[in-house]
């Protein structure tokens, strides 16, 4: 059966087609033709994103313009993960990440309440250590055993010293992390409740966001080889940028949109058809549904009505005690949290995030990577929060699994499908 989609057609209109036809047919051809023509940089970005995430079933046929392709749906077995053949290619098999976002110094400070204006507050404990979700999700990455480079700047001062010597310690390359002259590098407040509620006071200037040109640098000192891009909303106005050059760049496309973004018109800008896995909270899931009436529902019903609302394959929701709301491969479940004694709550996300998106480049199936994410949360829920509560090797070797760990099961070459849906290759013409 052939699907056409001609002119400016983007991604979900080429996987809308498929679909369609797959419901009559094991088997479709389709032919996409113009993908450049709202931009080559776009237009690469999407090829790659197809050849990327369709890569089992062989060309049909070809045609002068545009791209040909054979897809077949293809189930995710049930405890699909690459085999042990495979894991002398990275300790997290394949884990290779560029982790764009903010590196900044915190100032956690754990008391009763917040100051009332005019007011003096004596806290309970103050101290400073590195931070940003960026930071926490690299150093996360690095001690799970993965190959981890930073993208996004620091001032030229001694805070923005101690970050990059803190993220040079943990195994993070810093190679392509420009230091700025004349710009102060962030301080992030963190103020802590004692029964772990958060409230946080944070602006990174502009001038230190990462750049596309910094994620290709960094994705060089991988050797050019690079299986997922984390992106934060830490700056929010560049992210359109970053997820179409690491798709572009071949890499899978992990987003993390938090903070929640203020201006809905940034998150719309993203190219989320680029998108692979995107990990909100409950408040910035809201945040992207702002307008649509998904935004004010139920919070177990976020994950679909994000998913439908952006076309990102695998959406998961986290909602704190009640756990997350995961949405793969068209069908949604709810993962409860572990019991955990909650002290703090900050980088709690953080790890998750990064816990999840190893285990899903690595092949594991999304339910039971987010099993192994949460429980990687709820070692930092029960300490106080920042860089000094993220599992350590040892800790995260025993909760989520050993370096190696790898699943059983069917072999998915050298780019592990991150769930189930349509595989297909394609040829570019012209």
């Amino acid at each position: 059966m052939l699907a056409g989609v001609g002119g400016s057609a983007t991604f979900l209109s080429v996987i809308s087609q498929v679909n369609h036809c797959l419901r009559a047919s094991s088997t479709v051809v389709f032919r996409v033709n113009g993908v450049g023509d709202s931009g080559a940089g776009y237009g690469d970005a999407v090829t790659e994103r197809v050849r990327r995430r369709w890569p089992q079933a062989p060309v049909h046929s070809a045609c002068d313009t545009g791209l040909v392709a054979t897809a077949r749906y293809q189930p995710a077995p049930a405890s699909t993960c690459r085999r042990e053949a495979d894991a002398d290619r990275d300790d997290v098999g394949g884990g290779r990440f560029v982790v764009v976002g903010a590196f900044v110094l915190d100032c956690l400070i754990s008391a009763a309440g917040l100051p009332a204006w005019g007011h003096d507050l004596r806290a309970d404990e103050m101290r400073t250590v590195p931070g940003g979700k960026a930071f926490n999700q690299a150093v996360t990455l690095a001690r799970l055993g993965a190959r981890v480079a930073a993208v996004g700047a620091v001032g030229r001062d001694a805070v923005g010293v101690a970050i990059r010597s803190a993220l040079v310690a943990e195994g993070v390359d810093v190679s392509a992390m420009p230091v700025v002259e004349g710009a102060a590098t962030p301080v992030c407040v963190v103020h802590a409740r004692r029964d772990g509620e958060k409230a946080v006071v944070w602006r990174v200037p502009e001038v230190l966001a990462g750049t596309a040109r910094e994620l290709d640098a960094a994705a060089a000192a991988l050797d050019g080889q690079v299986d997922a891009a984390l992106v934060t909303f830490e700056f929010a106005a560049q992210a359109a940028d970053l997820v179409t050059a690491a798709a572009k760049g071949g890499m899978r496309v992990i987003v993390n949109p938090a903070p929640a973004a203020r201006e809905l018109d940034l998150a719309d800008a993203v190219p989320w058809e680029l998108v692979d896995v995107i990990v909100p909270n409950e408040t910035e899931a809201r945040a992207l549904l702002a307008g649509q009436p998904g935004a004010r529902g139920p919070a177990g019903q976020l994950a679909d009505a994000v998913g439908d609302r952006l076309g990102v394959p695998t959406v998961c929701v986290t909602l704190a005690g009640r756990g997350c709301v995961l949405r793969t491969g068209g069908r949604t479940s709810r993962c409860p949290a572990p019991v955990a004694s909650v002290v703090d709550t900050t980088a709690a996300s953080d790890a998750f995030t990064a816990v999840l998106a190893a285990r899903l480049v690595a092949g594991w199936p999304p339910a039971e990577a987010v099993r192994l994410a949460q429980r990687a949360a709820a070692l930092v829920v029960g300490r106080p929060g920042g860089y000094e509560a993220l599992p350590t090797a040892d800790e995260l070797a025993a909760t989520v699994g050993a370096r190696t760990d790898q699943c059983p099961g069917q072999d998915h070459g050298d780019r592990a499908p991150l769930g189930e849906g349509l595989h297909l290759s394609l040829e570019r013409k012209g």
